[in-house]
C-alpha cells in the first residue's frame, strides 16, 4: 500500500526505514534541461536531463487527492515488482519535491510516440502495426 512508503528528497523508503532501489537521486538532475512534454490526469511529466547527459522523463504527481496517492501507489508497487522486460519502461525511484508537494518518478525517455512513427514512414503497414501490437501486449503480460 501507499501508506507503507516514506519519501523525502533523498529518496523512498519503507516504513521500518529500508531505502528502496533508486537509480536517480533530485540531485542528479539538471533541472535547466527540464520542459513540459505532457499532462494526464495524475500529473505532468517533463522531459529533463540528469547531469551526466541521460534524458529521462520525470513524471510528477502531486499529493492532493485520493486519486494522485492511488496513482502513486499504483506506480510504486508496478515499480517494485517488476524485474527487466524490454517491453515496459525503465522506472528509476522516487523521491519527495518539497517545492512542489509532490513524488517525482524518473523514467526511461521514450522519445517517439507510435504517431511520430507513423508520420516518419509515411503511414504504418500491417507488419508494423503487428510488431507494434505485439510489444504492448508482451508488456502488459508482463505487468
Amino acid at each position: 500500500q501507499f501508506r507503507a512508503f516514506l519519501f523525502n528528497e533523498a529518496g523512498m523508503y519503507t516504513k521500518d526505514g529500508r531505502e528502496l532501489p533508486s537509480t536517480v537521486k533530485k540531485d542528479d538532475i539538471d533541472y535547466s534541461s527540464k520542459r513540459n512534454v505532457g499532462a494526464g490526469a495524475s500529473g505532468d511529466v517533463f522531459f529533463a536531463r540528469l547531469k551526466k547527459g541521460t534524458s529521462i522523463a520525470l513524471k510528477r504527481i502531486p499529493i492532493s487527492s485520493k486519486t494522485h496517492r492511488d496513482e502513486v501507489d499504483r506506480e510504486l508497487q508496478v515499480f517494485m515488482a517488476r524485474g527487466d522486460s524490454p517491453y515496459v519502461m525503465n522506472n528509476y525511484g522516487a523521491f519527495w519535491d518539497a517545492e512542489d508537494d509532490a513524488i517525482v518518478i524518473p523514467m526511461e525517455w521514450m522519445p517517439y510516440t507510435v504517431k511520430d512513427l507513423g508520420l516518419f514512414w509515411g503511414g504504418l503497414n500491417e507488419p508494423l502495426l503487428k510488431a507494434v501490437f505485439f510489444q504492448v501486449v508482451s508488456g502488459l503480460v508482463y505487468l
